[in-house]
């Protein structure tokens, strides 16, 4: 099968969503283009930022601090480390990273713990003097978390235009950033020879919806978006 972009035989992705055949490295700029159009278009990052990249213990934490690293040499002003649990401290050794520990409450929801791990990551990059805490949410999880805060009634935490919204009535210190929102996991991990077999029952049931109705995902970050506007907009008129 010939990839649509370069022509080239040996394309590893159908985008069922729009039908575009890539071959690996074509995919790999395609993604690197979209993370480049959502940090210009929300303006989520500045050349000079000291980015924290916290690691939530996701498939995703890997490829996506690969491409940030890759991203970062191209703006010498910038500088970047890493956040996480213990466990987390292979991802700065691998690419030569300050590493700086968290050790927040275990708890057994997925994403209570992201939210709890971004709380504490935006106190650790005030305390050390970093500008952006980087979470590296993609398209699915944003997608997930909106589901589970349907479930549960309460919003714990929603990704709006790239941004990390934590729930309650005070916001971290350090602004949380989602560059990745807009880029399926499965094409990340495929991009960096790796597949994806989510664990966790919201995000397996994206992944069936995705299966199901391609588009699907775009089509509910989209939709949230648009339900989010316009609350704000009424909330802003009284």
């Amino acid at each position: 099968m010939k990839c649509n972009r370069c022509g080239i035989s040996g394309a590893i992705l159908v985008r069922r969503y729009s039908g575009e055949s890539l071959c690996r490295e074509c995919l790999l700029n395609s993604l690197f283009t979209r993370l480049r159009r959502s940090i210009g278009r929300y303006n989520l990052l500045e050349e000079q930022d000291r980015i924290l990249f916290a690691s939530i213990c996701s498939e995703a934490d890997l490829p996506a601090l690969q491409m940030m690293v890759e991203l970062e040499e191209k703006y010498p002003r910038s500088s970047m480390a890493v956040v996480g649990v213990s466990e987390s401290i292979f991802l700065a050794k691998r690419f030569y990273l300050d590493f700086f520990p968290l050790h927040p409450p275990r708890v057994s929801s997925k994403w209570r713990a992201m939210a709890l791990l971004a709380r504490e990551a935006s106190r650790s990059a005030k305390a050390n003097g970093f500008s952006k805490v980087l979470m590296p949410l993609t398209l699915d999880d944003s997608v997930a978390l909106f589901l589970h805060n349907a479930k549960i009634g309460t919003p714990l935490a929603e990704v709006i235009d790239g941004q990390l919204v934590l729930g309650g009535n005070s916001q971290p210190p350090i602004p949380l950033t989602a560059p990745f929102f807009e880029i399926p996991i499965d094409e990340l991990l495929l991009a960096h020879d790796a597949k994806w077999k989510p664990s966790d029952p919201v995000l397996r049931l994206v992944l069936e919806l995705e299966s199901r109705f391609p588009g699907t995902r775009f089509n509910i970050l989209r939709s949230y978006h648009r339900l989010f506007r316009a609350s704000s907009s009424q909330g802003g008129k009284h």
